[in-house]
């Protein structure tokens, strides 16, 4: 029964310059712990609401060759719904085990993002994107060992970039082929709350960096495109998630 909103604004200060803002909210529904370890840890969570606010720009330049938009964000949560590995209130004394979702408190993100694509000439693309994320927990649910201003949220990397180009080559009356190369990056981030606080380091992933490849063939017509794709081309290993065991033993 919950009833969410948006308001946009954008202006266009000259041809394709363009400034918006926008503020919206919504919710995610709430549940019920699916990782009891005991029946009393199956207990129920609140939905989790949001209000978050833009503004930015967005612009074609030099004869529409490049393309550049960037935007500031803010987000506003209450009940943000977060996996704990501490929950005392809802076990029994000396038990240390906990993998619940609670409504762990209050947060708020504060960030920015640049995008840029790049065309020099008709055969040649390069793109590229940069983005800053600083969430913090501004309140914490008593037990959860959030510790506000210093417990970092989970899954949420502070920086990430990346950068990609590609280039067509004509192959005659047969058509074109097309090579390409992605490169992507992400700081550090977090698994577990709580973290970043004495004896809970063993859930941090690891920052990381990816190589991807793609060549792409086009018919003449273009009404056919064939492409052979490979992910992790440098055959990096990473971690993608870490559960910090240790830290709830004692």
């Amino acid at each position: 029964d919950r009833v969410d909103w948006r308001v946009a604004l954008d202006l266009e200060i000259i041809d394709d310059v363009r400034l918006y803002a926008q503020v919206a909210t919504g919710f995610k529904g709430g549940g019920v712990n699916p990782r009891p370890y005991l029946a009393q840890q199956l207990v129920p969570f609140d939905q989790e609401t949001a209000t978050s606010y833009e503004i930015g720009v967005k612009s074609l330049l030099f004869d529409r060759r490049l393309r550049a938009n960037a935007a500031y964000y803010r987000t506003d949560y209450e009940g943000y719904q977060g996996l704990v590995s501490s929950c005392p209130d809802i076990s029994p004394p000396g038990f240390p085990f906990c993998s619940a979702t609670r409504n762990v408190g209050d947060a708020e993100i504060d960030g920015f993002e640049v995008e840029l694509e790049f065309n020099p000439f008709e055969a040649l693309a390069i793109d590229g994107s940069v983005s800053y994320t600083d969430f913090g927990f501004v309140s914490g649910l008593v037990g959860s060992g959030i510790v506000p201003g210093v417990t970092e949220a989970t899954f949420v990397p502070e920086w990430k970039y990346a950068i990609g180009a590609q280039y067509g080559i004509s192959v005659g009356n047969a058509g074109s082929l097309t090579p390409r190369l992605d490169w992507s990056w992400q700081s550090a981030m977090q698994s577990n709350i709580p973290n970043n606080t004495a004896g809970f380091l063993l859930g941090e992933v690891d920052a990381r960096g990816l190589l991807n490849a793609r060549l792409t063939f086009r018919t003449t017509d273009e009404n056919w495109e064939f492409s052979l794709a490979a992910t992790n081309v440098t055959d990096k290993f990473y971690y993608v998630n870490k559960y910090d065991r240790v830290s709830q033993s004692g």
